[in-house]
């Protein structure tokens, strides 16, 4: 009875989260910002076909066709940003949005109608091969064809697609007569709206059909049964599929936390970072907190990378209003730029010393995974000198690689205190270097692309030793 309650309970919350991602998808966003983008329910439906992709087929074909639209969707909306951000308001800047948005559009299309199939074929098969017959013939007295809602997906993404690029592609045409009523561009604000309402009708019948169809899977209950039963391995086999996708996924992260830890300033920007170092910090922490269950002291690196996260937003918006109101030059102008340099300051040193103990636990927690999950364990008879070595060698390259970005962090604070260092005095005042010495800066640039180059080796490294460790 306490199962059946447990097991209930878990397909209430799936299927909340699929009714999340099906309105994500169903939200209208025809030029227009989107306050529930589409790649949040992708990815949630990615997730969902992820728990079967290691034992059914055909579900991690689905699953990746999902998740590359989610990436395309994301790209979308970073373009869009973009121009709002660069575009001045010359009509030329017509042709790059219709360009853009025509672009994205055949792009979504063609990705959509490749997940859409995929899903499908994968819930189909799991469905012919198994007793859930919801999955390919739902009964009741609203039960709508599997193959109808495959349909109206397809039929929806396509309008969908195409109707998000209508309205921009009519702002590229010109009247003959030149006059503002001749001129087709002029309907643009009609355009978004009908093409809106026809997204917002056709998705209401969309989504109408894809919950019911969802409804009638849950009531059915076979879904979870189904897939333990047609899994292609035995449990203990699924669990290492499972601990190997788990630990390719958290390198992933680590890596794209690499990736996001250079630094992008400019001198026509005020010097302002435009990356700032908290985001690297929060998906490390994220990375760490779910790999709590795979080695010891992730739990205390989460805790202590969330802490360095918190101090890193404090000191970015201490040194983004300094440099916003004053600047490097002027830190000697008033007291008021000279109290929020020194705030500036204290600040990094603070948020340095954070991210240093950081490091530390989280070279602590990599040397707990290598252990554990590459090459043999210690625990196991067959363990020697030389895998003990092996682990050794692995674990001093993960004390590189993050040794590497505490150096980097480092470099900022020097960079930073000598930019507002007073050098020379001037018969007008105080004055401050500018810029460093520049065998700084390529010393800077050198360590933060060695820093990258070795993070994705060292956890490319891990993610193919877990992988030849968990291969079923």
């Amino acid at each position: 009875m306490k199962n059946d309650i447990i097991k209930k309970g878990r397909m209430t919350i799936a299927f909340g989260w699929i009714i999340l991602a099906l309105i994500t998808l169903f939200n209208p966003d025809v030029s227009v910002f989107d306050p529930l983008p589409d790649f949040i329910g992708l990815i949630i439906l990615a997730k969902f076909f992820e728990r079967a992709a290691d034992a059914v087929p055909y579900f991690e074909e689905a699953r990746r066709s999902l998740t590359r639209l989610a990436l395309v969707n994301l790209l979308k909306i970073f373009a869009v940003f973009l121009m709002i951000a660069v575009r001045s308001k010359n009509a030329a800047d017509r042709d790059v949005i219709a360009l853009c948005s025509f672009t994205f559009a055949v792009a979504e299309a063609i990705f959509a109608v490749k997940a859409i199939n995929d899903s499908f074929t994968a819930l189909f098969y799991l469905g012919q091969r198994t007793g859930a017959a919801a999955l390919i013939e739902p009964r009741g007295r609203l039960a709508i064809p599997p193959s109808l809602v495959e349909m109206l997906s397809v039929i929806f993404v396509i309008t969908k697609s195409v109707l998000y690029a209508l309205p921009d592609l009519l702002r590229l045409t010109r009247g003959t007569d030149g006059t503002e009523s001749g001129d087709p561009a002029a309907l643009y604000p009609t355009a978004v709206i009908i093409c809106t309402a026809i997204v917002a009708v056709l998705g209401i019948l969309w989504l109408i059909a894809v919950i019911h169809y969802a409804a009638a899977v849950r009531s059915e209950g076979k879904y979870e049964g189904a897939v333990r039963q047609i899994s292609r391995y035995p449990e203990c086999d699924l669990n290492a599929a499972y601990t190997k996708r788990y630990i390719k996924k958290r390198m992933t992260a680590f890596t794209l936390g690499a990736l996001l830890s250079i630094e992008i300033a400019f001198s026509d920007m005020k010097n302002i970072n435009l990356l700032p170092h908290f985001v690297s910090l929060m998906i490390f922490t994220l990375a760490f907190f779910r790999m709590c269950g795979l080695c010891r002291g992730a739990k205390g690196a989460a805790a202590l990378g969330c802490a360095a996260a918190g101090v890193s937003v404090v000191s970015y918006v201490l040194r983004f209003r300094f440099l916003d109101s004053y600047s490097y030059s002027m830190v000697a102008d008033s007291t008021d730029a000279a109290a929020m340099c020194l705030a500036a300051r204290i600040s990094l040193v603070i948020e340095f010393a954070v991210t240093v103990v950081f490091l530390i636990f989280a070279v602590r927690a990599f040397s707990s995974l290598v252990r554990r999950h590459t090459g043999i364990p210690p625990e196991s008879e067959r363990y020697n000198e030389r895998d003990a070595e092996y682990h050794r060698s692995l674990s001093l390259r993960c004390a590189a690689t993050f040794g590497l970005y505490g150096i980097m962090r480092l470099c900022e604070v020097l960079d930073f205190f000598m930019r507002t260092t007073v050098r020379e005095v001037s018969d007008t005042g105080l004055l401050t270097v500018s810029n460093p010495a520049p065998w700084f800066t390529v010393i800077v640039s050198a360590i933060s692309a060695l820093f990258i180059l070795v993070a994705i080796f060292t956890f490319m490294k891990i993610s193919d030793e877990a992988d030849i460790k968990y291969t079923v």
